[in-house]
């Protein structure tokens, strides 16, 4: 049976020694203050991971917890602390390391150019039973093979610490004549040092320093899961009253192939191994007694031997087995070097926490010890054992999770403070790297909207070979790849992942290992992450969680980025279109004035092109009178047909938004739900239209179109809103500005031409008295001249006695429009008689406010313009309706004509103040630039149609009121 006292204590042995675990947190901030006792500035502790053959900071400055990296066999591609490890030598550098081994992210984002560092080794010197020297730093010596430090190094450069500039000594350490053939085992480092870069550093200070780090190295041990495995052996063999044990758990990475062992001068020498092929690399073992490192050696765990048979079948193995019919022959033919070392029995017990395997060995010199004590002993300790384990595993992991998920966090908030680098996609890369101690990491940044990988990529690491980032990328190279694969990959062998396949960098780069990551923000790709390991990497569910956790950080800050990129694009194009503005209404005399608001249009829709990065745009005006949106400019100025699309209120996409006034963004326009999208040239897959409102009144829309899908974002639709509203402030200023030069022109004009026509009446007159004069003589021949110079003066005074009354802009009286036309008619006394006269005007028609002569003017030059159109005859129409725009009742008359038509090239003329129509030789001459200006002076306005051959029709629109 089964001593139950003995075995709660033996509980109680593995339960607190499982505890020391938990102190490692404590003991790290303990050394790190003792190093500030020191005088140092600062301090960081890094400690190894053997299973992942990893080292990573976990203590001390501010970069702790930032850098982990792996223990690259290549001397050229390590990192300083992995090549500290692996030398096991003291380095003390002043600024940058002239061998480059410098983690570049972290040096630059640290300043650590302007400090002076030492990097020691934490090692553990060990005999062949695996017992810690608790004693070789107290005979400690050591001296710098090179030395280079200097304490005016930094005043000679001036402080100006490139990367090209730096120096470094190297101290090699000698343990004590008792440590000769004892092993070095190399558990982490210690890094220390000093802000003030002029202070010196002698050897005595350095090997005062290993001293110390000497002590705190078995400190450490003691909180490490090695530890825990090691009394767990010992308190295991001691139960079953064995010989010997040795425990090995958790299949590693390939083994190296050498160890640090202590040779006859006290120096530290890397001693080849002779690893054997069939061998399986534990990442921690341990043994006692009768079992020592030499023997582990020469007899390791083989693949398919009895410890991967327990593995395999959950059940202890015992060597010999009697059940069999085994003896101890049995022993000496599985395993001849433990028969001779005097074992005549083993057991093995599996040990299997979660995923995580390995094998307990009891080694006995007695034959036949597996009694029922033993047994039952085994089968309790079992659970004892891998329940220790795992608690052990557990708390390392949870306490490493919770590191990286610590870095995670600082990594993602430092991303969101940092939005305005410009190498915010190299601290990304960086950044990725550390977290997760791969070789390489290349983010290459992804617009989608323009399915286009932008140039220079960003990339850490160190490489292989010398190569320059492909900037290029087409569709068989692997971001392209990854993109249209639309997921993430973790492929741990890159040579047989269809995405990887055919790579030149992972063939170059001996790549194994890779993962390809979308960063994404809810579905739009932003960028593609290539995480790539040199070794064998298996991502485990939570690596991944941690690894798709911070992409979906930097895709949210490299959007954001983008978004700032954009938003300053924006305002450079708000600011240049508000200079325009200024510029348009005389306030800043410093740019030239832009000619008409299609200019202005013009100016706004090139910068949203620039800014969303569209295919196609326009600006659609709304006129009131045909209540349609008609073309003002458009992107490409080429598009055929462009300038003769007008569309209806609720037609398409734009005519939707014009009647709603309401913005809509379509980033498929082949399923929006409303079915609204119409093509008019090439057809586009997504949309933005915005209304042009100014209040309650339909100005016009802005339109954007790109041939990709999902163009067009949120922070577009935002800022092409608030540019809406430029574009209402652009065109009122415009014409305002052109309002106030007909204006003041009017005015001018009112100066000059009021004295002319005082003395064009004086002149008239005298022309009259001549006239009477010429008549009276009585000669038939004179007095007919006479009677036709007086009836031209008579005529003259008529039109100067009218420009007058135009002038002085009569007031604005109740109007009947009808009588106003018939007035005008009526001053056309020479109408040709081959023209047909239609007069439609309703009678229902409401009075409008205006100085009835001014308006009847208006109408007699388009009456005048109409019939000298047609010398051929024609017909002559004049109709008039009442129409509702934007709530507001307004009438329009119309003036036609089935004439000539008007020329391309007159048309943008005929309301210039410097054009005349044929007519103006005729009738009163105001031209069609001064009806313009008192239409609009009244609030309305004044359109033409026409077609060369067919005719033009003129249209006024006023208000009622």
């Amino acid at each position: 049976m089964v001593d139950e006292h003995i075995l709660k204590e033996i509980a109680t042995q593995i339960e607190k020694a499982t505890l020391q675990l938990f102190k490692q947190e404590d003991v790290f901030a303990n050394i790190v203050q003792q190093c500030i006792g020191l005088g140092y500035d600062f301090a960081s502790i890094q400690l190894i991971r053997s299973e992942e053959q990893i080292i990573e900071a976990v203590k001390g400055t501010d970069w702790a917890g930032k850098a982990r990296h792996y223990l690259e066999p290549d001397p050229s591609l390590r990192d300083i602390q992995a090549d500290i490890c692996q030398t096991c030598r003291t380095e003390v550098i002043a600024g940058w390391d002239k061998r480059g081994r410098f983690d570049k992210w972290v040096y630059d984002d640290n300043n650590h150019q302007d400090l002076i560092r030492i990097f020691t080794p934490l090692i553990l010197v060990q005999d062949d039973k695996g017992k810690n020297n608790q004693q070789w730093f107290n005979d400690l010596r050591g001296n710098f093979i090179n030395h280079e430090v200097t304490e005016n190094w930094f005043k000679e450069i001036g402080q100006n610490q490139s990367q090209d500039n730096g120096q470094q000594s190297v101290a090699e350490i000698f343990l004590p004549e008792s440590c000769v053939g004892d092993e070095v085992k190399v558990i982490g480092t210690i890094e220390v040092g000093y802000k003030n870069p002029l202070k010196k550093i002698e050897i005595e200070e350095v090997i005062d320093l290993i001293k110390k780090v000497g002590e705190w190295a078995l400190k450490i041990r003691e909180t490490q899961l090695p530890c825990v495995l090691d009394k767990i052996a010992k308190i295991a063999m001691k139960a079953v009253e064995a010989d010997g044990t040795s425990l090995h758990f958790l299949e590693g990475l390939p083994l190296k192939p050498y160890v640090l062992e202590v040779i006859s001068d006290g120096s530290i020498k890397k001693k080849p191994l002779v690893i054997e092929a069939d061998r399986i690399p534990y990442s921690y073992e341990v043994f006692s007694e009768l079992i020592g490192r030499d023997f582990i050696r020469k007899s390791p765990p083989r693949k398919g031997g009895l410890g991967q048979k327990a593995i395999k079948n959950d059940q202890e193995k015992f060597v010999p087995d009697l059940s069999q019919g085994q003896n101890a022959i049995t022993l000496k033919n599985y395993n001849q070097k433990a028969f001779d070392l005097g074992i005549k029995a083993i057991i093995i017990i599996p040990l299997i926490v979660e995923q995580y395997t390995g094998c307990l060995y009891f080694h006995f010199k007695k034959e036949n010890p597996f009694d029922k004590r033993v047994i039952s002993w085994l089968k309790l300790f079992h659970n004892r054992v891998e329940e220790a384990i795992r608690h052990g595993i557990t708390y390392e992991h949870q306490r490493d999770r919770y590191t990286q998920l610590k870095v995670l966090h600082s990594v993602a908030q430092s991303l969101t403070k940092n939005l305005d680098k410009e190498d915010l996609l190299n601290q990304i890369a960086w950044s990725t790297l550390n977290l997760l101690a791969a070789d390489t990491i290349t983010i290459y940044r992804y617009i989608e909207a323009n399915d286009q990988f932008l140039s220079q990529p960003a990339r850490a690491g160190r490489l292989k070979f010398s190569q320059q980032a492909q900037t290029e990328i087409d569709s068989e190279d692997v971001p392209a790849k990854l993109v249209k694969h639309g997921k993430n990959v973790y492929p741990d062998d890159v040579a047989c992942q269809e995405i990887f396949k055919g790579s030149l960098f992972a063939k170059k780069e001996k790549i194994q290992a890779a993962a390809g990551i979308l960063l994404k923000v809810n579905d739009q790709i932003v960028g593609t992450l290539l995480i790539n390991y040199r070794r064998p990497h298996v991502f485990e569910p939570d690596e991944k969680i941690i690894i798709e956790t911070l992409a979906a950080s930097a895709a949210i800050a490299i959007m954001n980025q983008q978004w700032l990129e954009n938003r300053q694009q924006w305002l450079r194009a708000f600011s240049e279109i508000n200079r325009h503005i200024k510029t348009a209404i005389g306030l800043d005399n410093k740019q030239l004035p832009l000619k008409d608001d299609k200019q202005l249009l013009n100016l706004i829709m090139q910068r949203s092109l620039e800014c969303t990065g569209a295919d196609l745009a326009d600006i659609r005006l709304f006129d009131s009178v045909s209540q349609e949106l008609v073309m003002e400019v458009w992107h490409p100025a080429n598009a055929p047909g462009a300038s003769s699309i007008r569309t209806k209120l609720g037609e398409g996409i734009t005519g939707w938004v014009a009647q709603h006034r309401e913005t809509v963004l379509v980033n498929d326009v082949t399923k929006d739900k409303g079915n609204r999208y119409k093509r008019y040239d090439e057809p586009s897959n997504s949309e933005l239209c915005v209304p042009i409102v100014d209040q309650d009144r339909l100005v016009g829309v802005i339109n954007l179109e790109s041939y990709r899908k999902g163009a067009f974002d949120e922070r577009d639709k935002q800022m092409l809103e608030a540019l809406a509203d430029q574009v209402v402030i652009a065109i009122q200023s415009v014409k305002n500005r052109e309002q106030l030069v007909k204006v003041r022109a009017l005015a001018d004009l009112g100066t000059v031409t009021s004295s002319l026509i005082h003395r064009i009446n004086s002149e008239v007159g005298a022309i009259r008295v001549w006239a009477e004069d010429i008549y009276d003589v009585g000669d038939p021949y004179s007095e007919g001249k006479a009677l036709r110079i007086r009836a031209s003066a008579e005529r003259i005074l008529q039109k100067a006695q009218r420009m007058q009354v135009w002038i002085q802009q009569e007031d604005k009286l109740p109007i009947n429009i009808a009588e106003v036309v018939q007035d005008a008619l009526a001053q056309v006394d020479d109408f040709p008689s081959n023209i047909v006269k239609q007069i439609e005007l309703p009678d229902n028609l409401p009075d409008i406010s205006v100085g009835k002569q001014q308006l009847t003017d208006v109408f007699d030059n388009l009456i005048r313009n109409a019939a000298n159109a047609m010398p051929e005859g024609g017909t002559l129409s004049i109709g008039g309706q009442l129409i509702d725009s934007e709530g507001e009742t307004l009438i329009k008359v119309w003036v036609k004509d089935t004439g000539i038509g008007i020329s391309e090239e007159d048309r943008d003329l005929i309301f210039e103040p410097s054009y005349s129509m044929p007519s103006s030789g005729h009738g009163m001459g105001i031209g069609l630039w001064l009806a313009q200006t008192y239409i609009e002076s009244l609030k309305g306005n004044i359109t033409f149609d026409s077609e060369i051959g067919k005719g033009s029709q003129f249209t006024i629109t006023l208000p009622i009121n």
